[in-house]
């Protein structure tokens, strides 16, 4: 049973992105373009973990390790197994943007609403102080705790369907009530 609890989990995780969906679409100047982008994104995100994941399934069956860079070795694939952490540095990275940036423009928002907007020499440093705040604090303890990863897992897996899914449907029930 837990291996198939961590799977529905780290499946459920995969495909979630409404959470976020909402925050995007408010920092957009025009949010009845974010349709467009999401019809093109969901599919190619949607097709990548399928092929990934069907691709792992057929070298090594049911023991393929959940993280798929441990499947290829860098002794006998050294230039498969750079272009994947490349590629998977990348993908981190992005994603880190993206909800990093969103975090931080609510926290400057909370702090200083005068400069959230201003791009003037103010602005910026509160700006550059909060994301540099936020990405240290985020290395440090991530790193400091030894079961970051399990604990990460477990609260994915708890939170994340309540969060993604259920709040953000409901939000927008409550938003259409209000319109």
């Amino acid at each position: 049973w837990t291996e198939f609890f961590n799977g529905i989990s780290k499946v459920t995780f995969a495909y979630l992105g409404a959470y976020i969906y909402l925050e995007i679409m408010s920092e957009m100047q025009q949010p009845g373009d974010f349709p467009k982008a999401f019809i093109i994104s969901a599919p190619f995100q949607y097709g990548m973990y399928i092929f990934v994941g069907s691709v792992g399934y057929l070298y090594n069956g049911e023991v393929t390790s959940d993280i798929i860079l441990k499947e290829v070795s860098p002794v006998t694939n050294p230039g498969t197994f750079r272009a994947a952490a490349i590629l998977l540095a990348l993908h981190l990275v992005i994603s880190y943007c993206i909800k990093g940036i969103c975090l931080c423009r609510s926290i400057h928002a909370k702090i200083s609403p005068e400069t959230v907007n201003d791009f003037s020499r103010r602005g910026r440093i509160i700006w550059m102080a909060l994301s540099l705040s936020i990405l240290a604090s985020s290395y440090i303890f991530s790193n400091a705790i030894s079961l970051f990863d399990k604990m990460s897992s477990l609260l994915g897996a708890l939170f994340a369907p309540l969060l993604g899914y259920i709040f953000a449907t409901i939000f927008l029930l409550f938003e259409g009530r209000r319109a």
